[in-house]
């Protein structure tokens, strides 16, 4: 299997991190985390709906190749490629409004707040820990 460069970009950068910044990764994961979903319902709550992501299969034409034998003029055989025009099918990730119970979502926000203060003292405690086993 061949990892595609812009795949492997993270790794490459974890691989250039210092032990310490991979500790503070690793504790702080889950308050990264719940930061991005509090953003996110904080946005659906003020716009008033919410995104659905999904995907679809579409189909597109492009150009591909038949491989055709002939005959040379002296009498030969050759294979050439001749072009031709085929359908080709593709995924494509697609956003679409939902419409959100908001007094849910709002709800869903408030708890979130609290859990997060919960999860900033876990992670303070943890980041304090990283520094002491890696200093800088």
């Amino acid at each position: 299997m061949r990892l595609s460069p812009l795949l492997a970009l993270p790794l490459i950068l974890a691989a250039c991190a210092t032990p310490q910044e991979r500790c503070i990764g690793r504790v702080t994961r889950d308050l990264d985390t719940l930061d991005r979903l509090i953003a996110e319902t904080r946005a659906n709550v003020s716009r008033g709906f919410g995104y659905e992501t999904y995907q679809t299969t579409r189909t597109r034409w492009v150009q591909c190749w038949d491989r055709d034998v002939v005959r040379g003029r002296d009498g030969r055989r050759e294979v050439i490629s001749v072009p031709r025009m085929c359908l080709d099918d593709y995924v494509d990730t697609v956003e679409r409004p939902v419409a959100i119970d908001i007094g849910s979502e709002q709800r869903k926000l408030d708890e979130m707040v609290k859990k997060r203060a919960e999860l900033a003292k876990r992670s303070a405690a943890g980041v304090q820990a990283c520094r002491v086993q890696y200093p800088g």
